[in-house]
């Protein structure tokens, strides 16, 4: 019986396909992308016993028509910033096509709001437990640049990061109870006590705790989170067009314009995220305890002005 020896290519035959003029660095076979991608994201926590599937968010179109994305295994390719730069926006029947300089702007365009809203609900006799996880997606790329447009209205703290908000102010929170009563929400960083500019990282979790909890808290989410102060049940606002978060400078971006060269206003900050709550029945049957847990997508509004040259 005969044998055949076989050669298999290793790594160097595979980095030279992917070079410069290699067999894969450019391949006319490929075409533009079509279809999609699906995703869903899940948090499992067996220690409290509760999973739950958290918000996802998707952008038709991703990439400009006729775009061909190839990139090696090692390429930091595909990333926000190859994006199309023209974003659109369907908003009460009107098409808004605003056109960026780059592409992780027009990605921070479709996701830019100037308040987030959402319920919460601490309350002891349930221990309630309420989490609101948020990201800034852009941030990183917006520090690249020369101006951080954006978040150029943040303050920088100590360690150099640029914060979107400032828990010696008002921090642009807002809780409205169940009777409809609101107040100012102040910010503790746990564990550095304030005063100490808040929302300085790329991903956010702030944990809501009553007045006598507001030290020494716990986050299901997260090592690292801020504690806000909060009735025992209601809606929390998040205004990120409130001139108190950044020291009288509103979070605004104008760097896009129309196709016919008006300049669109985009106020707020390119964020996404959920709220996260966790209850429990101690008493579901006779000997029986039960926990309970939900993911819910924030309610934003979006303000975007228009100008006429």
């Amino acid at each position: 019986m005969g044998t055949e020896n076989l050669t298999q290519p290793g790594c160097e035959a595979v980095n030279d396909a992917w070079a410069e003029g290699g067999q894969w660095a450019n391949d006319p076979s490929l075409g533009p992308v079509t279809g999609g991608l699906n995703a869903t994201l899940t948090l499992i926590q067996v220690a409290n016993g509760f999973a739950v599937t958290t918000p996802i968010t998707a952008f038709n179109d991703f990439y400009a028509e006729g775009v061909v994305p190839h990139t090696s295994p090692t390429s930091d390719h595909p990333n926000l910033n190859d994006a199309d730069t023209q974003s659109q926006l369907l908003i009460d029947d009107q098409l808004i096509t605003t056109n960026w300089p780059s592409g992780f702007h027009s990605i921070g365009g479709l996701i830019t709001y100037y308040n987030l809203s959402n319920d919460y609900d601490i309350s002891p006799e349930i221990n309630g437990k309420s989490e609101w996880a948020f990201t800034f997606p852009t941030k990183s790329y917006a520090a690249n640049t020369t101006d951080n447009t954006p978040f150029n209205g943040g303050l920088t703290n100590d360690s150099g990061q640029l914060c979107m908000v400032d828990a010696i102010d008002c921090f642009g929170f807002q809780s409205i109870d169940r009777e409809g009563d609101n107040f100012c929400v102040l910010s503790i960083v746990s564990p550095a006590p304030p005063p100490f500019p808040a929302a300085c990282q790329s991903t956010n979790i702030l944990v809501l705790a009553s007045d006598s909890e507001m030290t020494g808290t716990t986050s299901v989410l997260s090592n690292f989170h801020e504690t806000l102060s909060a009735k025992r049940e209601g809606w929390l606002n998040s205004h990120l067009d409130d001139a108190r978060l950044s020291g009288g400078n509103k979070f605004i971006n104008t760097l896009g314009v129309g196709d016919d060269q008006t300049t669109h206003t985009y106020y707020g900050l390119p964020v996404i995220g959920f709220s996260f709550n966790q209850y429990t029945n101690t008493n579901a049957q006779p000997g029986l305890l039960a926990k309970y847990a939900t993911a819910n997508a924030f309610a934003t509004q979006r303000r975007i002005e228009i100008d006429v040259p």
